[in-house]
């Protein structure tokens, strides 16, 4: 009786979603805890396709290092779930890369720019729905 189904768990994504990029008055610490359990949330469904293209939209309003931290464990966790993802999931983590060892808000360029220069030869295989996603 305790168990989630795939629709209920779409459904609290889809519900919890909106918290992290059009509510204001939430702090970036509760944004991450509501990735945090997307994440958690993803395990429970059948086809996480469906949410790649919420979450490429993320991308463009998340500028914090947490919060883009936080939705690139979200990415790795679609690819992890959905090999067809995979490939679209790690190069979107890599083009979001940041360096561990500083305090201060540094991107991490060597990944990027290994990314990116990998990124003509990574997507002459994606479909349309993937590259759309990049977009």
């Amino acid at each position: 009786p305790n168990a989630l189904t795939s629709a209920d768990a779409s459904k609290l994504i889809r519900l919890l979603l909106p918290h992290v990029y059009r509510i204001r008055n939430i702090t970036i610490e509760g944004k991450c805890r509501v990735l945090k359990s997307v994440c958690l949330l993803l395990r429970h469904l059948d086809h996480a396709e469906s949410l790649l293209s919420d979450c490429c939209a993320m991308l463009l309003g998340l500028r914090d290092r947490p919060l883009r931290e936080h939705l690139a464990a979200v990415f790795k966790e679609l690819g992890r779930l959905s090999p067809a993802l995979s490939t679209t999931a790690n190069l979107i983590v890599e083009l979001n890369a940041f360096q561990n060892e500083n305090i201060d808000i540094e991107y991490d360029f060597d990944r990027r720019f290994a990314a990116y220069a990998s990124f003509e030869n990574v997507t002459q295989h994606f479909t349309c729905h993937q590259m759309i996603a990049l977009t």
